[in-house]
């Protein structure tokens, strides 16, 4: 299988704006801003895991977002 890097890429201008999107857990409405870009909507990782109470912590050796579901939020983590 071969990998291509971002600099390989065709790098093509969005536009991105405010979404009215929300997320709901059961009945309760969750803060957080929505994004809207190319015709989907984007919530920031970092918003969920606060909602939700999860961890998610950065591996830059691997540049991977890990989210934990057994460790709390932590609003100091790297992941904004």
């Amino acid at each position: 299988m071969k990998t291509k890097s971002l600099a390989d890429s065709t790098i093509t201008q969005v536009s991105a704006r405010g979404s009215t999107a929300r997320l709901y857990i059961g009945d309760l409405k969750m803060g957080g801003a929505g994004y809207h870009i190319g015709g989907s909507n984007y919530l920031k990782l970092h918003d969920i895991a606060r909602m939700l109470n999860l961890g998610v912590v950065w591996d830059g050796r691997t540049n991977t977002v890990l989210i934990d579901t057994t460790s709390d939020f932590n609003p100091s983590s790297d992941i904004k």
